[in-house]
């Protein structure tokens, strides 16, 4: 991948009633609701002036919706993949984030030295980042130098991509507490823009 310039544009999906109610989404089903395919009309009219070959999204559909409609403005269709599902929180998935944020504090706060820790009835870091970032590099090197591409993902993807570009490579350690979004936010039918020309540059918000 090496020697290749690729533009990356990472979209979070349009809000959803779980959104709207301030509750944990994860892996839960969750269709757009009247505001949120608002949103991705909103994306799909802005990324319109830019040259996106291929539209890339999570397999769930609030993301696949989202990226169905941005993806019509050019004439092109989605490509949804498993790999840009969210954290898979289990059992927390759908309770409101007042009731379980001093649980997800400490799952993020465990992560930071046991990786291999798992949500419960969920999935750990490591399964996380590692399918996300498998997916990452698998549609960077099937791209050609000067490619423009977009994922339209979830919050957790977006937080992840955006502490990869900053720290240099994938979260360790302390690293990991990007993924708090206490340092960086990415709201509902937002866009970042990233390079890549070996290593991934996180450029600003579109």
């Amino acid at each position: 991948m090496v020697g290749k310039l690729i533009i990356l544009y990472v979209g979070r999906h349009g809000e959803t009633d779980l959104n709207s109610e301030d509750k944990l989404r994860g892996w839960k089903d969750e269709p757009l609701n009247a505001d949120g395919i608002k949103e991705a009309k909103e994306m799909a009219q802005n990324m319109k002036k830019f040259p996106i070959d291929r539209i890339y999204c999570s397999d769930l559909d609030r993301a696949d919706k989202t990226a169905e409609i941005v993806a019509k403005e050019h004439g092109l269709k989605q490509i949804p993949r498993q790999w840009f599902r969210p954290i898979n929180y289990g059992s927390l998935q759908g309770k409101p984030l007042k009731e379980i944020q001093d649980k997800l504090d400490e799952i993020t706060k465990k992560w930071e030295t046991d990786p291999t820790y798992e949500a419960p009835d969920g999935e750990s870091f490591d399964t996380f980042q590692e399918r996300n970032l498998g997916g990452l590099h698998a549609i960077l090197r099937a791209a050609d130098d000067g490619e423009q591409i977009m994922i339209v993902a979830h919050l957790r993807n977006c937080l992840l991509f955006h502490g990869v570009a900053i720290h240099g490579g994938p979260l360790i350690g302390k690293d990991v507490h990007e993924m708090a979004g206490k340092t960086f936010h990415q709201e509902s039918g937002a866009v970042t823009k990233y390079e890549w020309d070996g290593s991934l540059k996180f450029t600003g918000e579109v």
